[in-house]
């Protein structure tokens, strides 16, 4: 469910409908489509699955970057602007939630490969994006064109 600082965990105290879920330690009526149910990650967690981790403050959806290994798993950071595995954070399996929904009432049982996560950077910040990627590619032309004339006036 939704916290006031990100998603948060809570076990679900009453269900007498679809529109009338409540939480524990919690007053408020919630509708199902406000709750997101979700269930422990087993140690068949593959590597670019779509999983909820506990942060510091909230729950967080990311990506796996690893498989499991003695209880640990390796996942993207939160922010699509850090998606370089220098960036990849450890989390143990308790801390590591999976959607619970199946796919066709929109569980997210997503797979993200090198491109998705391409697209995740462009979508949450194209300026920055063309102009990383626009400013490496100019260096790299730069570096060719370099790399040509002195191979033409040193070879020919």
């Amino acid at each position: 469910m939704r916290g006031s600082i990100g998603l948060e965990l809570a076990r679900v105290a009453t269900c007498t409908s679809p529109d009338a879920i409540t939480v524990a330690e919690q007053t408020t009526v919630f509708r199902l489509e406000d709750l997101i149910p979700v269930a422990r990650a087993t140690d068949a967690l593959e590597s670019g699955t779509g999983v909820y981790r506990r942060a510091a403050v909230a729950w967080a959806f990311t990506y796996t970057s690893s498989p499991v290994r003695a209880g640990m798993v390796k996942v993207k950071h939160e922010s699509s602007s850090f998606q370089d595995s220098f960036f990849d954070q450890d989390a143990a399996l308790a801390d590591i939630r999976v959607d619970a929904r199946p796919p066709e009432l929109g569980g997210a049982h997503l797979r993200r490969g090198w491109f998705g996560a391409l697209a995740a950077r462009f979508r949450d910040s194209p300026g920055e994006f063309l102009f990383d990627y626009g400013l490496k590619g100019a260096v790299t032309i730069i570096f060719i064109v370099v790399g040509f004339v002195m191979l033409r006036a040193f070879l020919w």
